[in-house]
């Protein structure tokens, strides 16, 4: 019976991770100026571009949570969106850069920004299939020119 009891917790704990998958941006600081194509134009600035890509050959429905530095939530009221079957989307988490000389472009503009501050972590979730089915990066780029990025890892 205790055999029984441990295979129990141990599939159902297993299934649990299988339903379920989230990545991580540990941190962005996205301080520059919109319409400058995405580079920065002041000293100090920093543009950030969280990039995810789905791979699969279902469309998929996301939610983005924000913190800022200090844990505070910086989570708009409306955070999902869908990422289409086998598509990727970028977008800057702090500001919506849509308009002229902008660097989103509409699908990055749909995605939902963080509500204060210009600078924490962020993590986007979705139901279903497990974390290989989204991956990403994040990338900033300084007045410079200068960049630098990272992958996104598993989220908690």
């Amino acid at each position: 019976m205790k055999r029984v009891v441990i295979l129990t917790v141990i599939t159902f704990l297993g299934a649990g991770a299988a339903f379920a998958g989230s990545l991580f941006v540990p941190w962005f600081l996205d301080n520059g100026s919109t319409g400058t194509s995405g580079t920065p134009t002041a000293a100090g600035t920093s543009c950030a571009f969280i990039t995810i890509t789905n791979t699969t050959g279902s469309a998929i429905t996301c939610t983005v949570t924000y913190r800022t530095p200090t844990g505070v939530d910086a989570t708009p009221v409306a955070n999902t969106f869908s990422l289409p079957m086998y598509q990727a989307v970028s977008w800057r988490p702090a500001v919506n850069d849509t308009g002229p000389g902008g660097s989103e472009g509409p699908a990055g503009g749909a995605i939902p920004d963080m509500t204060s501050g210009d600078k924490g972590s962020a993590r986007i979730s979705w139901p279903g299939g497990t974390s290989k089915d989204i991956q990403g990066r994040v990338a900033q780029i300084l007045p410079t020119g200068n960049a630098l990025a990272y992958l996104l890892p598993e989220g908690p």
